[in-house]
């Protein structure tokens, strides 16, 4: 498994290095990073990786955001995933080889799953026009998961 870090020198330029950490249940602290992207003009978030593979949320080339990969040992040659869309990736995170993306969508928020290959496997039905306050950071740590939606428009029960 790799550690990827993400900084950011200034709010329009980050950098993202990473280390090798060996064996994910004996991690080698001593592990030296290195450089992936230094200084660019675009947001990259890492999201996890799979193998060699590492998959960021950015926003080059795409100011409302799209999901990409890449190997490890060929960073410049990225494939995208999610494609940049009308609507803004609001937050986006892998869960168990899964994609899980959140969009902000006429002020309402859609959450879809896509197959770490890109593939769209459908939408999470929320209970109504409203607004995903996040997404948990680790879907694969339990089996059920909650979110925090808020509605719009609706009356108050009393």
């Amino acid at each position: 498994d790799f550690f990827i870090y993400r900084t950011t020198a200034d709010p329009a330029r980050t950098s993202l290095c990473y280390a090798h950490l060996a064996k994910p249940d004996h991690p080698d602290a001593r592990a030296k990073f290195g450089p992936l992207f230094v200084k660019t003009y675009f947001d990259n978030s890492p999201l996890a990786n799979r193998g060699d593979r590492i998959y960021l949320s950015t926003t080059r080339d795409a100011p409302n955001r799209r999901i990409v990969s890449f190997k490890l040992d060929a960073p410049e040659h990225w494939q995208t995933v999610v494609p940049q869309g009308r609507n803004v990736i609001e937050n986006s995170l892998m869960a168990g080889g899964e994609v899980v993306v959140r969009y902000l969508v006429d002020a309402r928020s859609e959450v879809k799953l896509f197959a770490g290959d890109g593939k769209p496997k459908g939408e999470l039905k929320l209970p109504g026009i409203g607004s995903v306050a996040g997404l948990p950071e680790d879907l694969s740590a339990r089996r059920k998961h909650y979110l925090k939606a808020t509605g719009y428009g609706r009356k108050s029960a009393r």
